[in-house]
């Protein structure tokens, strides 16, 4: 009798584990994600986010990789960046990492981007972050540190704010 109870014992143990491991994944949403950023200047920015996106009772998380524009005018020339990156954000925080490239005129400043920030339940960041150049020309009037409020446009997420 107990072998009997030890082998139904197990088996429903290694159920229970088994049930805990293979977890659903959260599915992949494109998720628009405007902001206007303040760098010396005043710059609006355009991203779309292929996010991940996990809505629990306690809180929101949002994760993914990000492409994006930034663009305004700097002494009274067109200032146009496109940018690659990666955020996490969620509960209380936000963190961000972009590559950027700034292109004036005929000059092209290659810049990493750090961010750091506080949000909203990941619908709304933010964030000071800081320019690293890395690359040929540099353009002097877009300064290195930066303040950046963006609003991640999905309908879940704010719902559950």
């Amino acid at each position: 009798m107990k072998q009997v109870l030890s082998i139904i014992f197990i088996g429903l143990l290694s159920l229970i584990v088994s049930g805990q491991t293979e977890s659903e994944k959260p599915p992949t949403k494109i998720i628009f994600s405007p902001g206007l950023i303040y760098q010396g200047q005043f710059l609006g920015e355009l991203n779309l986010m292929f996010s991940k996106l996990e809505i629990e009772t306690g809180g929101s998380v949002i994760w993914g990789p990000r492409i994006g524009l930034e663009t305004g005018y700097s002494q009274d020339k067109f200032l146009i960046a496109p940018k690659i990156g990666y955020e996490f954000s969620g509960l209380l925080i936000c963190l961000r990492g972009n590559a950027l490239v700034y292109i004036q005129d005929k000059k092209s400043d290659y810049r990493l981007l750090p961010e750091i920030g506080i949000s909203l339940g990941g619908a709304m960041n933010l964030c000071y972050g800081y320019n690293f150049h890395i690359y040929n020309d540099k353009i002097e009037n877009i300064g290195t540190n930066r303040i950046s409020l963006t609003i991640n446009l999905d309908l879940d997420l704010w719902k559950n704010l």
